[in-house]
């Protein structure tokens, strides 16, 4: 099912950045960015609560290849309603190439890189496995040029495994705050206020396992493909890193509802 808020992207500029304390602002854990969005102020709150350290939080920071986000990032300060699906420009975490490391390889590498047993093989073997036996290799971000030379002389191209941080909030929020270090605009998907200005829901959104009765089902019901929350920095030398953020309970495969599998 879609979010019932909706989902969109928000872009604007750098204001400030908050992390919640426990203290004064209860257990659920937010970092809270200010983004300036045509003289308003808009509150972007992602989500990295433990619940106490009962739940584990999971993060990482991703490198972007810019030119593929040319359909968002060009786009004016403001936020946009977009549709569950590829072609909207929409986030998800377990489909989405742009938020995976993409290696290319010519016929010779990747075949030194498999077992010979397996070449017969090869083209028929999941992205996933093959990715599995290519630990040795590193996991650089490619120019988008140098991405496409190298599609072009090799049919084997592979998205790598992603390793996720698991950790505190304290750790995930220290993390999250490196955005704003040379930010020149900051974008985020996610789901609208329901009053006031700003953006919620910026984790991933799919995934969640149904809870035992009597619990409300909310997560799992909410659940869906391409809606995932992401915070994403351009910096002022044009690259950009995204933030991604899911919980330690919700999945890394899941079917056409979002649903775990």
């Amino acid at each position: 099912m879609p979010l019932p808020d909706g989902y969109g992207v928000l872009l604007g500029r750098f204001i400030s950045f908050q992390a919640e304390t426990p203290n004064n602002q209860g257990r659920f854990r937010h970092g809270h960015f200010k983004i300036n969005v045509n003289g308003v102020t808009y509150d972007a709150a992602v989500d990295v609560d433990t619940v106490d350290g009962a739940i584990p939080v999971n993060w990482r920071l991703q490198q972007l290849r810019v030119g593929e986000w040319g359909g968002i990032f060009s786009r004016a300060d403001g936020w946009y309603v977009l549709a569950s699906n590829a072609q909207s420009g929409a986030v998800d975490y377990i489909r989405d190439q742009r938020v995976h490391d993409v290696i290319c390889l010519p016929d010779p590498i990747f075949k030194s890189r498999i077992p010979k047993w397996l070449w017969p093989i090869s083209r028929l073997l999941p992205t996933y496995d093959l990715a599995s036996r290519l630990t040795v290799l590193p996991q650089p971000v490619l120019t988008n040029t140098r991405r496409s030379l190298m599609a072009r002389s090799s049919r084997h191209c592979i998205s790598l495994r992603e390793v996720w941080k698991t950790g505190t909030s304290d750790m995930a929020l220290a993390d999250m705050q490196t955005l704003t270090t040379n930010v020149d605009r900051l974008v985020f998907f996610g789901a609208p206020f329901r009053t006031g200005h700003g953006v919620h829901d910026v984790h991933q959104n799919q995934g969640d396992p149904p809870p035992p009765p009597p619990s409300r089902q909310k997560h799992f019901d909410d659940s869906g493909i391409w809606q995932d929350g992401i915070s994403i920095a351009i910096k002022t030398d044009g690259s950009a890193v995204a933030f991604m953020n899911r919980f330690g309970t919700q999945s890394s495969q899941t079917d056409n509802n979002g649903h775990p599998i």
